[in-house]
């Protein structure tokens, strides 16, 4: 009887632990792809991580060694316009894909990691303004047949 009660009383403790730290805004279950968040394109469906904060988007998918081929980085705007885009320590290349009223508008194809000196790093930049950014790994836009005009559909994007 005093195990269960013991127990009982371990886990009324964690649940006020976990309670509490949520209440602080410390994340204990961080979802991966933003919510389940996707995007897809032409019946091609990407789970993807949301970045929709400063110090998100500078950091992108810097570091990482790989993507998965059905995964991406969604980078939200709050206004639409011509956001450049450096490779800063990006192992791999990708496609950007902009995105503006739920259709792609322009494509960067296979834009190439750079790990020089931020000045000598070229920032690619698209032809006309979008509010939403699809990084991909590159060569998947033309694996794909994505072409500008192509409709977008989110979902569970926050």
């Amino acid at each position: 009887m005093k195990k269960v009660l013991l127990i009982y009383g371990l886990l009324v403790l964690g649940i006020i632990i976990v309670a509490v730290l949520q209440f602080r805004g410390v994340n204990l279950l961080p979802q991966i792809g933003g919510n389940n968040a996707t995007v897809t394109i032409s019946e091609q469906k990407f789970s993807v991580e949301v970045a929709d904060t400063d110090e998100e988007r500078i950091k992108g998918l810097s570091e990482r060694k790989s993507l998965e081929k059905d995964r991406g980085m969604l980078f939200i705007f709050e206004q639409k316009g011509k956001y450049g885009f450096w490779m800063r320590n990006v192992n791999f290349p990708l496609d950007l894909i902009y995105i503006s009223d739920s259709k792609i508008v322009d494509i960067i194809k296979n834009a190439e990691p750079k790990a020089l000196d931020a000045k000598d790093i070229p920032v690619f930049e698209p032809e006309v303004d979008a509010n939403f950014v699809l990084e991909i790994n590159g060569g998947l836009s033309d694996e794909f047949k994505f072409e500008i005009g192509n409709d977008v559909i989110f979902e569970n994007i926050n």
